[in-house]
């Protein structure tokens, strides 16, 4: 069975077209196809709508097999005659099988239900005539003399909506500090629009009075003369202020009409904006000398000039409030990334229906500030938004953050940091590897000390700020292939600098808005990382014969969601999250492992080096322990009687310093085995490179035999390589629901702690987690893999995991395998000359 859903619909003229639903019911397995047309009553096809036909192709409705819900679609006429209700039917007919002469037998016969016709009710309330004020303030300049006296001012009257008849409306004045018969003329007169006239200008009188005064005004209303039979049914500005300026125009200057507000992608259409601004995108205050005005190439552009006003020095500023019922208040609150007196007001300071208004100062030529002029107050959408945010839902949706070995070639050796963050209108994410002080008003003020003092690696500082080599503010180019990519612009003047001022386009050049989320990244070298970011280093330590030492960085990361407060008490409200990030990697050892290391100074070495340990302390910084043999009969010395002294250099990194030290020397001048340890002054980087420790030889502060005598040789040298090589973390983004994938070393009873997760007691389950992955595992150890919900999500019981496939590789040669298809790496899922071992498990 199908019908109309409803008995009525009432829709606007100017809507363009009416959709009206029909919905089927019963058995929705067969293609059914029926008629839907017009009917005129008051309403004329041809005139008032766009007529179906019926028994034409254009009035035909499908429903596909399973198909409940389809439309019967019409269009309508708009004009500007004001017309009132006008009504026209559809009517649904002629409904049959589709595939009916396809032989196949259904056991149902499709039937048209009791609500098969529908009113449609037209109405046409813009179209109603309006007569207003072109501008709600007037000026005019006292005569200076008698002779010139009076002074004559235009003011013109608008009229709008349908003008196929004429109108009639009083205009009268009012006593201000402007008394009538001395400032000026009283007025009080009928004002009569012939057929198709728009406008009419009445002229009011202004007196030349001998006396210094201060700027005196008074006021002109409009209202309605008889009944609706002239024409006029509604007013909307139905009252301006005369100013009368004694000193003269060029002293107080004004611009010749109100500014408009709309929202910044409808710049270029202010005439035809939205009366209701879409929320989540800035606004734009329009001042009527400004040329995207809509009355500047029509008017204004001759005032502005004549009256010499320079709009690009007009003053703004703007009042906002929460809703509709809230007085609106003055907005003082500035941040690093937005001001509140610019042209336009950030989309921070907006939420769905609220209420703002723009006011305007214009300065003339010479730099005087003006009049101030205020805007029609705009009210927000409340339906339609870029990024809407859920009701009652702010902050409920995780961020994303993690930090990597960089493989991007433009950034070799350094730590690549990401945050990605989910956007809703209104949101403002902060965030940063130290605790972000509270109230926001401190931390979030351009005047601030706090940010550029403490928080080297947040999105709080721009660029000119930043005292690392790169940061989250700073344009980054990234990788081919990579999640990542350089913002443009969707929506109109989005990263105009011009119009939102360039700190704000350092901010929302990180905003996507095709997938409503920001997306920030930083790179940072190991010592950055450590001594500006707060980064901890921990440590394993060397396990005999193990040629590979464990290194584990965490990073902690504060994450704050900002928005206004419009609670009356004015400032931000914020949800604050924290989460730890770590990244741990391992040095490769294997070269020092070999026997020693030849000294290289000549054809012929001068003897051995054995490297004992390596490992970075707490701090970051680099401590390797080894031991020399000469060939020779004496000793490597840390300096002799000249002054010169043992030293450590990186070829690679040549700014880095080490301090070198001589723990142990046998007692013997005879080839004897000496002890030694260099420490790096700074943390070091995530790869050394080569590192050349030169001594002299032979002499020793050490206790000689009586008979030893030594002579210092030329400085000789060893070479020794330190490699560090990343282990592949699991990525928790490449599982759903924030799961995360951990390998132990004992084995934990998985069904236990899933119970436990689901209870109060999951921050000691996540740290026994923790403490345990980040062993290091040597040869005969078993390895345990969990797969786990995130406790801190509490998804209660709603969810199960299972583990379908499960790989096991490694790597040849140094190489870690890697799941990454954008640049063609597929870990352990396809077999590659470069595993040396290849399993699946499961």
């Amino acid at each position: 069975m199908v019908g109309f859903e409803v008995k009525s619909l009432t829709v606007n003229e100017n809507s363009g077209v009416v959709s009206v639903p029909v919905k089927r019911w019963g058995d929705l397995s067969y293609p059914v196809t029926l008629a839907c047309h017009t009917r005129s009553r008051s309403a004329s096809a041809g005139s008032d709508f766009v007529e179906r036909r019926a028994n034409s192709e254009d009035s035909v409705i499908e429903f596909k097999s399973g198909q409940e819900l389809n439309n019967c679609n019409v269009s309508l006429i708009d004009d500007d005659e004001l017309e009132g209700q006008e009504v026209f039917r559809l009517v649904l007919s002629d409904i049959s099988l589709t595939n009916s002469s396809s032989g196949i037998v259904w056991k149902h016969t499709p039937k048209i239900g009791p609500r098969s016709d529908i009113l449609i009710n037209i109405i046409d309330p813009e179209d109603e005539p309006m007569i207003q004020f072109a501008s709600d303030k007037l000026r005019i300049a006292e005569p200076k003399t008698a002779i010139k006296s009076p002074g004559r001012l235009a003011v013109e009257l608008v009229r709008t909506g349908d003008v196929s008849s004429s109108s009639v409306i009083h205009i009268y004045s009012k006593d201000g500090s402007a008394k009538a018969g001395k400032d000026f003329e009283a007025v009080s007169k009928d004002v009569r629009f012939a057929v198709g006239s728009t406008s009419v200008e009445i002229e009011v009188k202004v007196f030349f009075d001998n006396v210094k005064e201060d700027t005196e005004t008074f006021f002109l209303l409009l209202r309605p003369v008889g009944n609706k039979a002239n024409g006029v049914v509604k007013s909307n500005r139905r009252k301006t202020t005369v100013q009368i300026l004694d000193g003269g125009l060029s002293e107080l200057v004004a611009f010749p009409a109100p500014p408009i507000v709309a929202s910044l992608r409808d710049l270029d259409f202010a005439a035809v904006a939205q009366i209701e601004p879409m929320n989540g995108y800035p606004l734009v205050c329009i001042s009527s000398c400004h040329r995207k005005h809509p009355d500047f190439a029509n008017g204004t552009e001759k005032i502005c000039n004549k009256e010499g006003i320079d709009d690009s020095m007009t003053r703004f500023r703007w009042k906002i409030s929460g809703s509709t019922s809230e007085e609106l208040l003055d907005l003082n609150d500035d941040t690093i990334f937005t001001r509140v007196d610019r042209i336009t007001l950030d989309s921070i300071y907006l939420t769905p229906g609220g209420r703002v208004q723009c006011l305007t100062t214009a300065v003339a030529i010479d730099g005087k500030k003006g009049i101030e002029t205020a805007s029609n107050i705009v009210r927000i959408s409340k339906t339609r938004g870029l990024c809407p945010r859920k009701h009652d839902a702010f902050g409920s949706e995780p961020f994303l953050s993690k930090i990597r070995y960089s493989d991007d070639p433009s950034h070799p050796d350094l730590v690549e940091f990401d945050v990605i963050v989910p956007h809703a209108d209104g949101l403002l994410p902060v965030f940063s590897t130290r605790p972000i002080l509270k109230p926001l008003q401190i931390t979030l003020s351009p005047l601030s000390t706090v940010r550029t003092s403490e928080h080297f690696c947040s999105n709080l500082l721009l660029p000119e700020e930043q005292p690392t080599r790169f940061g989250f503010n700073m344009k980054t180019t990234f990788s081919r292939g990579d999640n990542f990519r350089e913002i443009g612009e969707v929506e109109p003047y989005q990263l105009d600098a011009s119009l939102r001022g360039k700190e704000a386009v350092v901010l929302y050049s990180h905003l996507d808005l095709d997938s409503c989320s920001w997306m920030f990244r930083s790179f940072f070298n190991m010592s950055d990382l450590m001594s500006k970011c707060g980064g901890m280093i921990s440590t394993e330590n060397q396990v005999l014969n193990l040629v590979q030492s464990f290194v584990s960085v965490t990073v902690p990361l504060y994450m704050s969601y900002v928005a206004k407060d419009f609670s009356g008490s004015g400032g931000w409200i914020h949800q604050d999250m924290e989460t730890n990030l770590k990244l741990t990697f391992m040095y490769n050892t294997a070269v020092l492992s070999d026997e020693s290391v030849a000294a290289v100074s000549s054809r012929k070495s001068s003897g051995k080096l054995h490297p004992q340990s390596m490992r970075l302390l707490p701090d970051g910084r680099l401590e390797v322990k080894f031991k020399t043999k000469p060939f020779f009969r004496g000793f490597y010395l840390l300096q002799n009687n000249e002054g010169d002294k043992s030293y450590v250099i990186s070829k690679d990194h040549p700014h880095l310093q080490f301090d070198i030290k001589l723990l142990k020397t046998e007692d013997t001048i005879e080839k004897p085995q000496q002890e030694w340890i260099f420490i790096s002054d700074y943390a070091v980087s995530s790869e050394i490179g080569d590192s050349k420790d030169s001594g002299r030889s032979p002499m020793s502060s050490m206790r000689l035999p009586p008979e030893a005598s030594c002579t210092a040789q030329k400085m000789s040298g060893f070479t020794l390589k330190i490699r560090f090589q990343q282990l592949s973390d699991p990525v928790p983004s490449k599982f759903s629901l924030n799961t995360q994938f951990l390998l132990l070393k004992k084995k934990i009873s998985v069904a236990a702690s899933a119970s436990r997760i689901h209870t109060d007691n999951s921050a000691g389950i996540l740290a026994e987690f923790s403490s345990d992955s980040e062993e290091a595992f040597v040869p005969e150890d078993y390895i345990h893999g969990v797969l786990r919900m995130n406790p801190l999500e509490n998804w209660g019981g709603h969810f199960g995991l299972r583990i379908e496939k499960c790989f096991l590789c490694a790597g040849d040669n140094s190489h870690v395998p890697k799941f990454n298809p954008n640049l063609e790496e597929y870990g352990c899922i396809l077999p590659s000359p470069r595993l040396k071992h290849h399993f699946k498990i499961l």
